[in-house]
């Protein structure tokens, strides 16, 4: 059997070895894809039935504001980008733009027929959208669908020809929207993953060879986890995915589970040499098999749990994250006995150090822990169950965020605009008001006098600064009664039905199938704390309020919708927060009865739960204790920490009943499995934390709360598995008196 597997490994490592140059080179081609978030969400949901009928109605609901320091309409800098960028994409193969327009152009608007505003007042309804209280002047830019899909290249036209134009730096050029934030995130994310995994790899490798203390059993772990790690991104080159904000962290998962598989199977290498023995290796792998393979089937198992999400993106990190583990997996196990026999046979063993009386301090230390673990065993249990209650409550109050500007620091380029713009010009988040009459050939006068007293009442509350609508760019109604006021409103409806083309061609009225809508455009600030569906519910009562208040029934319209793009997006993400949550929930009862079945005991398999779930819920708990918001990348650190901990659970849980087996009691039993493992728990920790540690200076924030909330999790890991998991089986043994057993 023993020649059989070395044959089989031979035959791995030839294969990888010619395949390497292509692995590796896949892996430098795969992309990162896009963020936009409000396509993960599902389309039978009522908020996206909503939005994509708003956007049938109306058009594509993503603009650009473009401005920079002293733009005023005295700069004619603005309307020379504005040009150039229509010479430009129509020049393109495909229209990024459905309309660009500068303050001076809407201003014109409202000063010719049929509004013939003075300056001042035409001035006043622009406020706050595209003029500010300074002055200050921008350009609107209206994508059309090819824009927003060929986000980068839209984006990169824009910063491009405002450059050439304005001789300004990139820094200093203004441009807020979605799609640019959208771009932004991306890019990030790209950096993050291109300029951060080498250093994070060296420091993991430094550390590796400090902790280790033989170089090449350190070559050994970082060639097995670097080859899965390698593997994973190819896999996404060759299955056509791209990186996004949620799956760029897998290949770091996939590293770190297998780092700490290698370690382990290095830690069994050791037991296998303390009389040293040819084909050391395989008789390594052959011990250390079972642990291995359970710890990885059930992190593939907790995995393969969030292909239940409804959104897309968590579907395919549950798929990719369980599919890629299992196959990494499979080939660090065989790889793993021809990567020892060359690597570390007795004659090339090189040692930066002898580590005898490091070993020796090692167990003293390992002994006076185990005596404290069993001497208070029950005062560590009660301890640790207790820590784990107030974790859950503190679960109750955690809150999270979606919002862009907690994803960049404050001196960051993006806040930097999105600050800028606010203060110079007006907030620049939209919230969408569509109001359905169900006749096209209704009172046009009524409605449009509907829509101005519904704007007035909207521009009251103190989340809305401006809005924008139809209105807008009409005249006020004629407020005079008797024959003159009927004949001015004659007048005025004949003028309003010419204008009705125009205002449909601009996306501000939508006829069809009988019906008519009409929308009003609320804007709100990005930068305040509050969440932007509190932003659509406060907007939506005060339509409805004022349905109920303005006009008569014959008049008002038959329905009220609030939507937009920004309220969706944040639906989006609190939904794939929530579904990511529920997906770990659902890994643990899942996981649970595995581990029943491994350890042929309802109460030992639960009870083994108990310390890897604990530094996740004591982690999150802390942050609803502390009112610390958890974003997108953090929930994610729960997958790998539970994954990294059950690895270690499995392990000592391994060693501790092989020990109870063979007539050992508890407290020998865990000393045991300290001796055997715990060296391995405390290596695959202090490597993984520091792999983690060039991440904490990554200028996007969900990136550095990614490894912040690693290090914690993996610290309190190993405490859980060194403190709590063996008091927890003293504790048991201590009161059922009998030794359970790992099913053989």
């Amino acid at each position: 059997m023993i020649e059989r597997i070395e044959k089989w490994s031979r035959l791995a490592c030839i294969v990888v070895l010619f395949a390497l140059p292509l692995l590796l080179w896949s892996a430098t081609q795969v992309e990162t894809g896009t963020a936009s978030v409000h396509d993960w969400l599902p389309k039978s949901k009522p908020s996206r039935i909503a939005y994509d009928r708003f956007v049938a109605s109306f058009g594509e609901d993503q603009f650009l504001l473009l401005s920079w320091e002293n733009a005023t309409l005295k700069d004619d800098r603005l309307g020379i980008v504005r040009d150039r960028l229509l010479v430009a994409d129509s020049e393109n193969g495909q229209r990024l733009f459905n309309e660009i327009e500068t303050t001076a152009t809407l201003l014109e608007r409202l000063k010719s027929q049929p509004i013939s505003l003075d300056d001042r007042e035409a001035r006043e309804r622009l406020k706050g959208i595209a003029i500010g209280d300074k002055g200050t002047a921008c350009i609107i830019i209206e994508l059309s669908s090819a824009g927003v899909l060929a986000s980068a290249k839209t984006i990169d036209l824009i910063v491009d020809v405002t450059r050439q134009v304005t001789n300004l730096p990139r820094g200093k050029i203004r441009l807020v929207g979605t799609l640019s934030d959208e771009v932004a995130v991306d890019r990030a994310a790209d950096r993050s993953l291109r300029w951060l995994v080498p250093p994070s790899t060296v420091a993991a490798v430094l550390v590796a060879v400090l902790a280790l203390r033989k170089v090449r059993e350190c070559v050994v772990v970082f060639l097995l986890a670097g080859i899965g790690q390698i593997l994973t991104t190819s896999i996404f080159y060759f299955t056509g995915g791209k990186f996004s904000s949620v799956l760029i962290v897998l290949p770091t998962l996939v590293f770190m589970l297998c780092l700490s598989s290698a370690i382990h199977l290095i830690n069994y290498y050791h037991d296998v040499m303390e009389k040293p023995t040819e084909h050391a290796g395989t008789k390594a792998l052959l011990l250390g098999l079972r642990p291995t393979l359970l710890a990885s089937l059930t992190t593939v198992l907790g995995m393969s749990s969030l292909t239940i999400s409804q959104l897309e993106p968590i579907r395919q990190f549950g798929a990719y994250a369980a599919c890629c583990l299992l196959f990494a997996t499979m080939l660090l196990l065989a790889l793993f006995p021809n990567i020892t026999r060359w690597v570390l046979s007795p004659s090339k063993r090189m040692r930066l150090s002898d580590s005898a009386g490091h070993s020796s301090r090692l167990i003293q230390r390992l002994r006076w822990l185990s005596g404290i673990v069993n001497r208070y065993a029950v005062t560590i249990t009660i301890s640790g169950v207790a820590l784990l209650g107030l974790a859950v409550y503190g679960l109750t109050n955690l809150k999270t965020s979606t919002k862009l500007d907690r994803m960049f620091p404050g001196d960051s380029p993006t806040v930097q605009s999105m600050r800028w713009m606010e203060q110079n010009l007006g907030p620049i988040i939209s919230i969408e008001v569509v109001l359905e009459f169900d006749r096209v050939d209704g009172n046009l006068v009524q409605r449009v006098q509907w829509i101005k007293d519904l704007e007035k009442q909207l521009r009251d509350l103190p989340e809305v600064s401006a809005t924008l609508s139809a209105g807008t760019f009409l005249p006020s109604p004629p407020q005079e009664s008797g024959f003159r006021g009927t004949t001015k409103r004659a007048v005025y409806s004949s003028r309003l039905r010419e204008q009705l083309p125009v205002l449909q061609a601009q996306g501000w009225i939508a006829s069809e199938d009988a019906v008519q809508r009409w929308r009003v455009t609320c804007k709100t600030s990005a930068l305040q704390e509050t969440e932007y569906d509190h932003y659509a519910r406060v907007i939506g009562q005060q339509a409805h309020k004022a349905l109920e208040s303005l006009g008569d029934a014959s008049t008002r319209p038959d329905r009220v919708e609030v939507t937009g793009l920004s309220p969706v997006i944040q639906e989006a993400q609190v939904m794939l927060l929530s579904d990511l949550g529920r997906s770990f929930l659902m890994a643990f009862v899942l996981i649970t009865p595995v581990m029943m079945l491994i350890c042929r005991s309802v109460i030992i398999g639960g009870l083994m739960m108990l310390p890897n779930v604990l530094p996740i819920a004591l982690t999150f708990g802390a942050m609803g204790w502390f009112d610390v918001r958890l974003e997108i990348a953090g929930i994610l650190t729960a997958s790998i920490a539970l994954g990294i901990a059950v690895d270690d659970t499995l392990h000592f849980v391994s060693w501790y009943f092989r020990a109870r087996r063979n007539g050992l009691s508890a407290a020998e039993a865990t000393m045991f499995g300290y001796e055997r493992c715990a060296v391995a728990m405390f290596e695959t920790t202090i490597i993984c934390c520091s792999a983690m540690l060039p991440f904490l200076f990554a200028d996007f924030l969900p990136t550095r709360n990614f490894a912040m909330l690693m290090i914690v999790m993996l610290t309190l890991a190993i405490v859980g598995d060194m403190l709590f998991l063996p008091a927890l089986l003293a504790v048991h043994d201590r009161i059922f008196n009998r030794t359970d057993q790992l099913g053989n």
